[in-house]
């Protein structure tokens, strides 16, 4: 659909007013089209709204708690909508690791940017140096390739032509690439979307307060 505004046409009728919804509609609306949003619950912002607890005088995040620094359009959608992202969000180098310690991953500011990823993945705990090898090669390559993968590209299929091995898929792209609601068989279904970009931009997003 073009969004060239021509207004011989009917109203624009966005259903959901969660992050996808809401997006569509503010878009829309900078374009000159006559945009309605429709949303079945009383709250906007789908898993993005917070949640009143009353009682204890508690208001708290519902949904998503922080975002890789990869969520460009995320984040020029709040700079559009006049959130300033500086004093919003507090901004956190990249770390990964499992509760019983069997991996960790920390990016370090400090170094060099073509240099943090490298030497993160050096200093990786966890993987063997021929994983670490195979998750560098499969990054570059990634990167290489503009983060792009084969439209309609399941993670699952992805992993399995890129040979990664089962230690590498359980410990780094699992974490990755699943958000926690959804169950490890998911893979098979999740398509590859631009998480792996993630690791391109080695920050972490969450709530200032």
């Amino acid at each position: 659909m073009s969004l060239n505004a021509d207004h011989s046409q009917p109203r624009v009728a966005v259903v959901g007013a969660g992050w996808a919804g809401l997006a569509a509609a503010f878009t829309l609306k900078l374009a000159g089209w006559h945009t309605e949003v429709f949303e079945q619950s009383p709250v906007l912002g789908g898993r993005a709204r917070k949640a009143v607890i009353a009682r204890r005088g508690l208001v708290l995040d519902n949904g998503q708690h922080l975002m890789l620094g990869a969520y460009r359009h995320t984040l020029a959608l709040m700079q559009d909508i006049g959130v300033d992202s500086n004093h919003a969000l507090l901004r956190l180098p990249l770390q990964l690791a499992t509760l019983d310690g069997a991996l960790h991953l920390a990016v370090n500011p400090a170094h060099p940017g073509p240099l943090r990823l490298p030497l993160a993945l050096l200093r990786m705990k966890g993987l063997s140096l021929g994983e670490k090898y195979i998750l560098f090669r499969t990054l570059l390559q990634l990167q290489l390739g503009g983060w792009r993968v084969a439209p309609d590209t399941t993670v699952f299929a992805w992993l399995q032509k890129r040979r990664q091995p089962s230690a590498l898929i359980h410990l780094f792209w699992e974490p990755c690439a699943l958000p926690r609601s959804i169950r490890r068989l998911a893979m098979r279904q999740w398509r590859c979307l631009p998480w792996c970009s993630g690791i391109a931009w080695p920050q972490v997003h969450m709530p200032a307060t």
